[in-house]
């Protein structure tokens, strides 16, 4: 007897199983029914904890967006609609854009160069 510690395992057992002809439940059927169950179970919980992250930073920006538009729902759902149309890189790149500039910023600060002479920045 086998041990099943693959959801492949699990499925191939199940298959020669029902592919028999008659069909008696041993252990190793139950065992393999228990490890798609208990997998799929492991991967809701894992779904629901992602998704729960998600919106837990919706509600804020959301919230954010609210209070920008000074109560106007309607103006901040269309605003995090936006966002949410944007692909992942727009967000990646933008927020290495915004390191580099508060880096700069930081860098120059240091110097002491004048934010307000151009000429001064590279």
């Amino acid at each position: 007897m086998r041990k099943i510690t693959t959801i492949e395992r699990a499925m191939e057992q199940f298959a020669y199983r029902l592919q028999n002809g008659k069909y008696e439940p041993n252990q190793n059927d139950v065992d393999a029914f228990k490890f798609v169950a208990e997998w799929i179970n492991r991967e809701k919980v894992k779904e629901i904890n992602q998704n729960l992250l998600f919106a837990k930073l919706f509600c804020h920006v959301f919230g954010q967006e609210v209070e920008y538009y000074k109560g106007d729902f309607k103006i901040a759902q269309a605003k995090m609609h936006e966002y949410l149309k944007n692909p992942i890189e727009f967000y990646y790149n933008r927020f290495i854009d915004n390191i580099n500039r508060i880096a700069l910023n930081s860098y120059s600060d240091s110097l002491c160069l004048s934010k307000k002479i151009p000429a001064t920045r590279s």
